[in-house]
């Protein structure tokens, strides 16, 4: 019963961790990739969001993604809750696919292919979502977004999920390793 209390302290605390250092970096980590579109900015609060889903598990993804997404929308962001709105949709995604087939595949190949598979999973959703939220919150007719998804929405999405793989390729194996060194995990 103390083991099962302390895992469970274990990931409320990591996951608070990660949440914290998400908005650390959405905070200074913020720039648009795409010039024509400068209201699609990458920031770097993905990282940390996809560590704890591959640590973790989805669900402690999907929550400090909300979390971080919520405190970035009502703090950080001057889109607001619209901005927190589409950060959840894209790393919800980008999370929850990700560390359900890394549970499947857990392996520096499987990794690969699960952030490979959870990015363009993210990509796809994001293509609704910006026709829909994005014309609604801009005022702008359906068809603007729509001629923007080639020359702009699509890249920005492919260049984030390739950022946020190869950072995470990087950086997941020796924090894993040191946090279950230290009976973390």
């Amino acid at each position: 019963m103390q083991n099962n209390r302390n895992a469970v302290l274990h990931k409320i605390v990591l996951a608070g961790i990660l949440t914290a250092l998400a908005v650390v970096m959405i905070a200074l980590i913020r720039f648009p990739i795409i010039p024509t579109a400068e209201f699609l900015v990458f920031d770097g609060g993905d990282i940390p969001i996809l560590m704890s889903g591959l640590l973790l598990g989805p669900w402690w993804g999907l929550a400090v993604t909300v979390i971080a997404s919520l405190i970035q929308g009502f703090l950080l962001s001057p889109d607001g809750i619209v901005g927190a709105v589409m950060h959840i949709i894209s790393s919800g995604v980008f999370v929850v696919v990700t560390s359900l087939l890394y549970r499947k595949w857990h392996s520096r190949g499987g990794a690969l292919a699960a952030l490979s598979i959870g990015g363009v999973c993210m990509i796809a959703a994001m293509i609704p979502t910006n026709l829909f939220i994005t014309s609604a919150y801009y005022g702008l007719p359906q068809s603007a977004i729509a001629s923007m998804i080639l020359p702009a929405i699509l890249p920005f999405n492919a260049i984030k999920a390739g950022i946020n793989l190869i950072v995470i390729m990087l950086i997941y194996k020796p924090i894993s390793k040191l946090l279950h060194n230290r009976n973390w995990l």
